[in-house]
């Protein structure tokens, strides 16, 4: 997803940040149903503990931001009001929405 997103970004001649606010104003009335499906990972368990197996070709990138403290603000109170559990988890399914 992050390769989509600066390509995206280059594309539209824009910066990352605007690129995840776009998907953000996109996708606003349906955040909590994209957050929930994101949510929604099998588990399998060993018989002591429930894990949750990765997606194959699945890898963490970190991306680093400069948004306006207020945009900042907004985010994490969308992140509250849409069951996200994390800043990260909101942006991950509005932007997955809005790249494919």
């Amino acid at each position: 997803m992050a390769e989509a997103w600066r390509d995206r970004a280059k594309r539209d001649r824009t910066s990352q940040v605007d690129v995840l606010l776009d998907a953000l104003v996109a996708h606003q009335d349906k955040l909590a149903d994209l957050v929930a499906a994101r949510s929604e990972k099998p588990t399998v368990s060993d018989g002591l503990f429930d894990r949750t197996p990765g997606t194959k070709g699945e890898r963490f990138v970190g991306v680093s931001l400069r948004i306006k403290a207020g945009n900042l603000e907004v985010i994490d109170q969308l992140a509250d009001k849409h069951g996200a559990d994390s800043r990260s988890q909101l942006v991950a399914a509005a932007l997955s929405a809005y790249l494919s």
